[in-house]
């Protein structure tokens, strides 16, 4: 016998391994990998910080929830696409060439990889096989309106790099930062292809409110337990008001400032959206997004915020019902009476709201003029080069002039967007940004107020975004190149706008077909005697 019996039925081993024994060890093959991969992480977690622990623990959830939504619904590119938006504001990341001991505050150091660079890319393998690979592929759009001042504020970058520059290094980091802000933009605009992605996504960035509002309300009142061990980041900050103290809260960004600028660039939107949405599930996670997001921003403390979320909204609600057709005035009576009522409700709710309103506050005036003035000598002296890509802290000492000598004592940057890329780059730098923001905001405009549903919704939030983002950095220094949530929303702007265009073209070709369709051939015949 080739083979051994084991049973009197005459099974031999084989059938038994085949038929019993192997699909009993099937049913315990998942618990032997998880004991294995519990026990691989328990000895792993003793040897790594707390801050990579928890990012392990979170990346693992979370790739375990992705890949359940992806063999639920069989939608992989959507599913990576809602995964990879809320990993924006996380500060996980692998950064090569970092350097730990810099002799002043810079912008840029290194060359990041962080999560949402991991995620995007996924999306444009796929989208690349697409472009190059299958017989039918799809043509590539952007404006070239556009591409004139990226592509000429790229090149006085990196001339800034190569002969003004005293340190380089940070010059190219800001450098590699900008290309990939760029093609962020360049995919996102040509990947968006469809009102349905386009509303998936701002559900993604409704997740982002939502995560940074519970996240604030954790630092509020539990006192920072979890995030201020684990992000590896600062995430209060108190400031001095009058003879007290207020306490700020950050978020995943390090500064309330920052935080209330970020989610700034992304309220208006969900509200639109919120107001468009017609599902009752999806308007109660947008609503519930939404004023967790406000109340953080009201919490952050930043004056600079408040008001550019105020005036943007303000303008963007008043277009928006100039679009129904609505009195003007009946309208601007109904937003003042609203917006009295919420400054009322949070002045007499909210002691940092009524605190940074009514008491003197020590640290913002006496330090952001001086740093200002700094500034406008550095820009007098060099006006056309400025000083140097990423390198402005290392050389405003020259150039301070102030009683103070606030460089002395206070290595940050000028708090104003714009005088900082004057002072680094140049006027004329600084000129071609403001000019890809006012193009930025005509075609928010037009997206507004000739789109539908979601593409209209867009098209008002981020006006209302970048109205309210300029305004906060005339008080708050951002550098653009580093603001890679900036780059994503003018990407999804020139997306939604090609939709725009696809609709027109749409509407044209029903108007050609209904005027072609032989009912109407009596009426056109009239009309040609007429004419």
């Amino acid at each position: 016998m080739s083979e051994i019996d084991v049973r009197q039925d005459g099974r031999t081993i084989g059938d038994y391994l085949a038929n019993t024994l192997l699909p009993r060890l099937e049913g315990f093959l998942p618990l032997i990998i998880g004991l294995g991969i519990g026990v691989f992480l328990v000895l792993m977690f003793g040897r790594l910080p707390t801050k990579w622990v928890t990012f392990i623990l979170f990346a693992g959830f979370a790739g375990s929830v992705l890949i359940l939504v992806m063999l639920l619904t069989n939608k992989t590119r959507e599913s990576i696409l809602f995964a990879a938006i809320p990993t924006l504001p996380l500060y996980y990341s692998i950064t090569p060439g970092f350097r730990e001991n810099t002799l002043y505050s810079v912008m840029s150091n290194g060359f990041p990889i962080d999560l949402f660079d991991i995620g995007i890319s996924f999306l444009a393998i796929g989208w690349l096989y697409q472009l190059w690979i299958k017989t039918n592929p799809i043509s590539l759009r952007f404006p070239r309106a556009w591409l004139i001042p990226m592509g000429l504020l790229l090149f006085i970058n990196i001339y800034s790099s190569l002969f003004i520059a005293r340190d380089n290094f940070y010059s190219f980091s800001m450098i590699y930062s900008q290309l990939k802000c760029y093609l962020i933009a360049f995919f996102i605009a040509n990947y968006i292809r469809d009102p349905h992605s386009l509303r998936l996504t701002g559900y993604a960035f409704a997740a982002i409110l939502l995560t940074q509002g519970l996240i604030v309300m954790e630092q509020l009142f539990l006192g920072v337990i979890f995030t201020e061990a684990n992000l590896g980041r600062s995430t209060s900050l108190k400031s001095v008001a009058d003879l007290g103290t207020i306490y700020r809260v950050a978020g995943t960004l390090g500064h309330p400032n920052n935080m209330a600028m970020y989610l700034d660039l992304i309220i208006p939107w969900v509200g639109f959206q919120l107001v468009i949405e017609k599902h009752a599930t999806r308007r109660v996670y947008l609503g519930i997004a939404f004023f967790l997001a406000i109340f953080a921003v009201v919490s952050s403390g930043s004056r600079g915020a408040w008001m550019g979320l105020l005036i943007g909204g303000f303008i963007s609600i008043m277009l928006w019902y100039r679009k129904q057709k609505k009195s003007p005035i009946v309208v601007l009576f109904s937003l003042v009476i609203v917006v009295s009522i919420l400054f009322a409700t949070l002045f007499a709710a909210s002691n940092t709201f009524r605190t940074r309103l009514t008491a003197g506050d020590a640290g913002a005036a006496l330090v952001r003029v001086p740093l200002m003035e700094v500034a406008l000598e550095t820009i007098n002296a060099h006006p056309l080069q400025g000083v140097g890509l990423a390198n402005y802290t290392g050389e405003m000492r020259r150039f301070d002039r102030t009683d103070l000598r606030i460089s002395s004592y206070y290595d940050q940057p000028v708090h104003n967007t714009f005088l900082l890329m004057a002072a680094e780059t140049g006027i004329p730098s600084s000129a071609l940004f403001l000019l890809i923001l006012v193009l930025a905001l005509l075609l928010a405009y037009r997206v507004a107020m000739r789109g539908q549903d979601e593409v209209a919704a867009l098209g008002f939030g981020l006006f209302a975004s970048l109205i309210g983002w300029t305004i906060h950095n005339q008080v708050n220094h951002t550098a653009p190149f580093t603001e890679t949530t900036l780059w994503v929303l003018l990407g999804l702007l020139l997306a939604a706008y090609h939709l725009l265009q696809r609709q027109d073209n749409l509407s044209q070709r029903q108007h050609i077909a209904a005027q072609q369709s032989p009912k109407n051939r009596p009426l056109r015949a009239a009309l040609k005697r007429e004419t």
